[in-house]
C-alpha cells in the first residue's frame, strides 16, 4: 500500500504536483453543493411548470430534504450560493429572529418592502401577487424522485409529480 509521500514522490517524479489530501469539511461541502443544485434544477423547473418566478420553501419540507433538524446560517448561505445560476435572489425568514421559518428564492427581484413586516407565508404570497412577482409554496420530494425527474425532463420522458 503507498503511503502519502510515496505519492508525492512519484508525482514530483513525473513533473506532477500531488493533490493535497481533501478534508472531511471539503468532501461535506461538496456532498451539500451537489445536493443543492438538483434541488435548484428541480425548481426551477417547478417554478416554470407553475408559472411563477418566486418559491418558498418552508422549514417542515426544507430541514428533511436536507437532512437536518435546525438550519444553520452557513448552510443557507450555501444553499443560496449553490442555486444563484436559477434563482439569483434569496430570502431567509426567521421566527422571532433566530430560528429559521422559511426561504424565499426567486428568479426576479423582490419588490421593495416584501420583507419589511412580519406576516405568514400565505399572506405574504399575496403581497408578493399585488406587487407583481409570482410566487407559490413549493414541497420538496426526496432527492431520488427530484433525480427521476429531472432525468425523464431531460430526455423528453414523462413528468410525474
Amino acid at each position: 500500500m503507498l503511503d502519502l509521500e510515496t505519492l508525492r514522490r512519484k508525482a514530483a517524479k513525473n513533473g506532477r504536483r500531488a493533490a493535497k489530501p481533501t478534508r472531511s469539511k471539503d468532501i461535506y461541502r461538496e456532498a451539500c453543493r451537489r445536493s443543492h443544485r438538483i434541488l435548484g434544477s428541480y425548481l426551477a423547473l417547478r417554478a416554470w411548470a407553475k408559472r411563477v418566478d418566486c418559491l418558498v420553501l418552508d422549514r417542515s419540507v426544507l430541514l428533511p430534504y436536507l437532512g437536518v433538524e435546525a438550519m444553520r446560517e452557513k448552510r443557507l448561505e450555501w444553499l443560496a450560493e449553490d442555486i444563484k445560476e436559477t434563482f439569483p435572489y434569496a430570502e431567509a425568514l426567521y421566527y422571532g429572529g433566530s430560528v429559521y421559518g422559511a426561504l424565499y428564492i426567486s428568479r426576479r427581484e423582490f419588490p421593495g418592502g416584501a420583507f419589511d413586516k412580519t406576516l405568514s407565508d400565505l399572506k405574504r404570497l399575496r403581497l408578493l401577487r399585488r406587487r407583481g412577482l409570482r410566487a407559490s409554496l413549493s414541497n420538496i420530494p426526496s432527492e431520488s424522485r427530484m433525480i427521476s425527474f429531472l432525468a425523464a425532463a431531460a430526455t423528453g420522458g414523462k413528468l410525474g409529480r
